[in-house]
């Protein structure tokens, strides 16, 4: 009798062993490849195509089995110019490579929080894509966003958490925003960061055009490469003091800034990090900067005044010929280098730096700027270079009104 209890007990498994599914299968009319033995499913290619609205579902009933659609797989509507719009569960966590390239027709989508990556290409030419909401602005940041997988460069309306998204605050849930989140989204006006923030990933405002206002705190001590490339509007920028390295074209085509102030902390500026600033005509640079990259600031064609604190003058490394120099292109033969008086000698031997028309002493009879971190008792009003009044010197350049009415500007160094 025991015996016969287990052969029934074996041919009970076997059987329910046999019936599991892996593979493909279309409910209502969307098309997935399904696992019943792990109760997942995944969104995929279908070949009649997709058209109009599809609402792809949390879950999916399978055989007796309820499976969780927990991803939209690789190409799975890859050229559907049919497609009106998209609505994606909560359970999805992958979006696949080219997944939604080229759907040429869709007008909205929504990406939820459950997102963690976004393959190649996901959202490419989905040229026609109007409205893209998300559910909160953490999940958004964090998530891992391929080459070309962004949807921002081609929507007008990016609404999170249920409001449109233009003036940004990265909230203290946030350590890091992550390699291009929000690349191309040129609804966005401004970008402020709470203290949590300590990186910036690369391309993460690359061709953010509408940019007016970033304002990086002290505790960011990375920023990635091309993080504000091409922010053509951008003309309110504070940098943060911790800031060690700039990387390579961090700020390239930054058309709208006039004065640039690099802190004390930053040893090193990368490769065209501010090529094409056509509007620069200040740039204040730190004791600290060592290495200065090639075009660094290539066609800064505004350019008239370089005040650079550091005692030795800053060098290039590599080979390099006249058309890499850090200012080519700028016309320094007719703008002024300041430095320390003592330094004089050694920048005018540089060939980084012999270029300037003028190279001077910093002095504050000569440029009006005095390298303190102290504030004269008789200062009444502070300014930041904009003109907008602020509570205390910030670091870099300040302008201060006296107590007698007249106004000077200030380097602070602390």
């Amino acid at each position: 009798m025991k015996k016969c209890i287990f052969l029934l007990a074996s041919l009970v498994v076997h059987s329910f062993t046999a019936s599991a599914f892996e593979g493909k299968a279309e409910i209502d009319g969307i098309n997935y490849y399904i696992i019943t033995k792990g109760a997942t499913a995944e969104v995929v290619f279908k070949t009649s195509g997709y058209k109009g609205d599809v609402h792809i579902p949390e879950t999916i009933e399978y055989d007796g089995v309820t499976c969780t659609v927990s991803s939209i797989g690789d190409k799975a509507f890859y050229l559907e110019t049919g497609l009106n719009s998209v609505s994606i569960p909560k359970t999805v966590t992958k979006i696949g490579i080219m997944a939604f390239e080229d759907c040429r027709n869709m007008k909205e989508a929504n990406i939820p929080s459950s997102v963690t990556s976004l393959g190649q290409r996901a959202f490419y030419r989905c040229e026609s894509l109007e409205t893209l909401k998300a559910d909160d602005i953490t999940a958004w940041c964090n998530m891992e966003i391929g080459q070309d997988a962004n949807p921002l460069p081609y929507v007008k309306h990016f609404i999170v958490g249920g409001k449109e998204l233009n003036d940004l605050t990265i909230p203290a849930t946030v350590s890091k925003v992550g390699s291009r989140a929000f690349h191309g989204y040129v609804g966005l006006k401004s970008v402020s960061f709470s203290s949590s923030v300590t990186a910036i990933g690369d391309y993460a405002f690359y061709g953010c055009k509408g940019l007016v206002s970033a304002k990086l705190p002290d505790t960011i001590t990375e920023l990635g490469t091309q993080a504000f490339y091409e922010c053509s509007s951008l003309s309110d920028l504070t940098l943060s003091s911790g800031l060690a390295t700039i990387k390579d074209k961090t700020f390239c085509g930054c058309s709208s800034l006039t004065t640039l102030s690099i802190p004390d902390a930053v040893t090193e500026i990368g490769t065209a990090a501010f090529r094409d600033c056509t509007n620069i005509k200040s740039i204040y640079i730190g004791s600290g900067l060592k290495i200065i990259g090639h075009n660094a600031f290539q066609s800064c064609s505004e350019l008239t005044d370089v005040y650079c604190w550091a005692v030795a003058s800053p060098k290039i490394t590599g080979f390099y010929k006249d058309y890499s120099l850090p200012f080519y292109n700028s016309h320094i033969e007719y703008a002024t280098l300041h430095v320390p008086e003592a330094s004089i000698s050694d920048y005018q031997s540089n060939d980084v730096w012999k270029g300037f028309g003028h190279i001077v002493a910093l002095t504050s009879e000569d440029t009006g700027i005095n390298s303190t971190s102290t504030v004269d008792n008789e200062v009444v009003a502070t300014y930041s270079l904009h003109g907008r009044p602020v509570k205390s010197q910030t670091h870099g350049v300040n302008i201060v009104r006296m107590r007698n009415g007249t106004t000077k500007k200030v380097f602070n160094v602390r």
